[in-house]
């Protein structure tokens, strides 16, 4: 592991990633703590907070248009058919979901380990929030927020279903270990890695 950090095996658990998320998702704050006081974190840790982040964000979307669509303007209701397409989309993307996280994940190297689980993560992410988009789409066709809350339903499960818990990682170093793998799917993520350079690993 040539060029690599040093980090820990230990799971820190999702206190740090949960204090880090807290404080980005203040307005202003966020960005200066980003841009500002941006420094490596181990990036279990910093999966961790995209995760409560965008969770976070999905939430404050529904605080939003709860707002909404209580003015005036929007006691005129539209068509609610849209909660179907919302229904199949929810229901498609969450099968999505599960075809991601039973991808197999490369064992050659803990660097090739960390990378193909985060390529992983990040689709399943996007499958997962693209079920809330779909409701908020339609919120504004059917001027029910009962729409939006649908979507995030299934976006939240889905963020569940994929996100790096204690227990999601079990699993699959359990099937790690079932294919002869000796690697440790903690600490690949925990560890910090620098740019491969000349398409090295």
């Amino acid at each position: 592991m040539t060029g690599e950090a040093a980090g820990s095996g230990a799971d820190p658990g999702w206190w740090p990633a949960l204090r880090r998320a807290g404080w980005a998702s203040v307005p202003l704050f966020g960005l200066y703590i980003n841009r500002f006081k941006a420094r490596a974190v181990p990036g279990l840790v910093e999966l961790r907070g995209i995760y409560l982040s965008i969770s976070n964000s999905l939430v404050f979307f529904f605080v939003a248009l709860w707002f909404v669509t209580r003015s005036d303007a929007w006691q005129t209701k539209g068509d609610r058919q849209f909660d179907w397409l919302v229904l199949v989309a929810g229901i498609g993307l969450s099968v999505g979901v599960g075809w991601v996280r039973r991808r197999p994940l490369g064992s050659d190297s803990p660097r090739q380990l960390a990378d193909t689980y985060r390529v992983r993560s990040f689709i399943g992410l996007g499958l997962a929030t693209s079920a809330a988009l779909f409701g908020f789409t339609g919120t504004f066709v059917t001027r029910e927020l009962f729409t939006y809350a649908l979507g995030l339903m299934f976006a939240l499960f889905g963020l569940w279903w994929i996100a790096p818990s204690r227990w999601n990682l079990a699993q699959d170093q359990e099937r790690l270990t079932a294919h002869g793998s000796q690697l440790d799917l903690v600490r690949a993520l925990m560890l910090q890695y620098p740019p491969a350079q000349d398409g090295s690993e």
